[in-house]
């Protein structure tokens, strides 16, 4: 997927671009959107609009490099709907309430096993934030999953703290207080990334710190 000729990328980001359209043609279009938009001076929105595709991009990187996610709506309500169907039957015999000590026991172990594997599933499909956030990049960069929890706990929160401040520009909560503030978030999230999707080989640490040179010098 070759960018438009009005978007000018430099060298690292042009890298980005071509291993984001070899995942997703999706992706690389959220990132190409998010640097068009950044073009037009005369926009007063061009942040926030900019930031919705930079927080849309990292949302679907999320789903694309953790498939379990993609489950999770129809998985939910299957669930849901089971557990309803078991809270009512305990619940309502002969049209009265029973309280736990009048039941079977088999009713209420067989009711506490479909908790313990509706949480189990919740654990698994709809993760916090954090949890999603490192399985995620660990699927992006396997090497960085044999790492350290402290440091994987480091990328999480670096992670985690761009997606943050995308969020807030693209939601109005802050203002980027220059261009060049709002550049310095987009250059660390390209960074994050290229280093998360290229292939770790030492000629690839040698070309990405030529990219990220490059890229700094037609900053």
């Amino acid at each position: 997927m070759e960018p438009p000729n009005q978007v000018s990328l430099n060298p690292l980001q042009r890298s980005l671009h071509d291993a984001l359209a070899n995942k997703s043609g999706g992706l690389a279009a959220m990132y190409l959107g998010a640097h068009h938009v950044l073009l037009s001076a005369g926009n007063p929105e061009r942040h926030s609009q900019s930031a919705q595709s930079f927080r849309e991009l990292i949302q679907h990187l999320w789903v694309e490099y953790d498939p379990s996610l993609k489950k999770k709506d129809m998985g939910l309500k299957v669930k849901a709907k089971e557990l309803e169907r078991l809270w009512s039957k305990i619940r309502r015999r002969n049209g009265q309430t029973i309280i736990a000590a009048q039941m079977a026991p088999m009713d209420m172990d067989g009711f506490f096993a479909c908790l313990d594997e509706f949480f189990d599933w919740i654990k698994r499909f709809l993760p916090n934030r954090n949890q999603q956030t490192s399985r995620a990049i660990t699927n992006m960069d396997p090497m960085l999953g044999k790492m350290p929890a402290a440091i994987m706990s480091l990328r999480v929160k670096e992670f985690q703290t761009l997606r943050e401040y995308f969020e807030d520009v693209a939601h109005h909560n802050i203002r980027p207080a220059s261009d060049s503030e709002f550049q310095s978030y987009v250059a660390a999230l390209e960074s994050f990334l290229i280093e998360r999707l290229q292939p770790r080989t030492s000629q690839s640490f040698a070309d990405i710190e030529k990219l990220i040179k490059e890229g700094e010098a037609d900053a």
